[in-house]
């Protein structure tokens, strides 16, 4: 059509806890195309400031070649997770 703008539409996946890991989401890209971005379940540092093997194992690049991934973190206090002693 004339004097139409054609848009891309971005795709984004969302979630789903215990579900959409990094197995699932590598076999999701590699037979679906257009996502834009991947998002990770939210990611929660304990009081040393440190992920479970299992986040660590979800969120590492080399099992999520070829895919946008956002990590997304979920902290209580603010002061654990920047370094900073306290309550």
């Amino acid at each position: 059509m004339e004097g139409t703008k054609s848009e891309v539409m971005k795709v984004h996946f969302a979630p789903m806890e215990g579900i959409t890991g990094h197995v699932f989401r590598s076999a999701y890209s590699r037979h679906f195309s257009g996502i834009s971005e991947y998002y990770s379940p939210f990611l929660t540092p304990n009081q040393t400031r440190k992920l479970t093997s299992r986040e660590m194992e979800d969120v590492r690049p080399e099992n999520n070649r070829g895919i946008c991934l956002i990590p997304r973190f979920l902290r209580i206090r603010q002061r654990i997770f920047c370094g900073r002693p306290g309550s």
